[in-house]
């Protein structure tokens, strides 16, 4: 049976990952750095041998044959190794200070200041004025002197009549035009402690967290697992 060292010996000879150049943004310091990865990988279980040989396998088929089903491992639990890179990769700055344990950011686009035109559109009004006709009749009398007898001195014969004056305003159309327009951005950011833990919980936890977890542990310890078995 062969060892995972011989595996890993075949693999480093022609110059290829052992467990996989597979295609993962979690996977890819791997990729990148696979001769140091495997080195670690082949120490940490050297003596065990992959479950799925027979005697007359060579060695180069059997370290093919293993390569591949990691990959197909790897592929098949991506989402979860996904989500466990996420925790890996967290980053060491001030959005991931020890004592925060609440986040918020906030974006917002709209419309404050405004800035527009106003277009007044043309009218024309128009005003008729109709002087209706009229007729007049004047009579002047006088009187003589001591005598209350009254003598026409002029007159004119002309009926009274009636006069209609016409007034007619009509409003011409018009049409207006306003356009605006204007922007507003608006960038906010909360973080920090909310008061439902502790700093000392917090650091507690984060203490345990990063005591246990190791991306690349879990990963290899899975292939242990489900692909090794202990050896010579």
């Amino acid at each position: 049976m062969k060892t995972v060292k011989e595996l890993y010996q075949v693999a480093k000879l022609n110059e290829e990952p052992l467990l996989s150049d597979f295609n993962a943004d979690w996977w890819a310091d791997y990729v990148a750095n696979f001769t140091d990865y495997d080195a670690m990988f082949a120490k940490m279980f050297k003596t065990f041998v992959y479950y799925d040989q027979d005697s007359e396998d060579t060695v180069e088929d059997i370290q093919e044959e293993f390569t591949h089903t990691v990959e197909r491992w790897l592929r098949m639990n991506a989402k979860k190794y996904k989500e466990l890179w996420i925790v890996h990769s967290i980053p060491d700055d001030d959005a991931y200070a020890l004592t925060n344990n609440y986040d918020m950011h906030e974006i917002y686009n709209g419309s404050n200041s405004v800035a527009g035109s106003s277009i007044t559109g043309q009218r024309t009004d128009v005003t008729i004025d109709q002087i209706g006709e009229q007729e007049m009749s004047n009579l002047n009398k006088v009187t003589g002197y001591n005598s209350s007898a009254e003598n026409t001195n002029d007159s004119s014969n002309s009926a009274t009549g009636s006069r209609e004056d016409t007034h007619q305003f009509t409003k011409g159309q018009e049409q207006d035009t306003s356009r605006s327009q204007g922007s507003d951005n608006h960038n906010l950011r909360r973080y920090g402690n909310i008061g439902i833990q502790s700093v000392d919980d917090m650091i507690a936890k984060r203490v345990r967290t990063w005591e246990t977890f190791s991306f690349y542990q879990i990963v290899f310890n899975d292939i242990c697992k489900n692909f090794l078995l202990i050896g010579r």
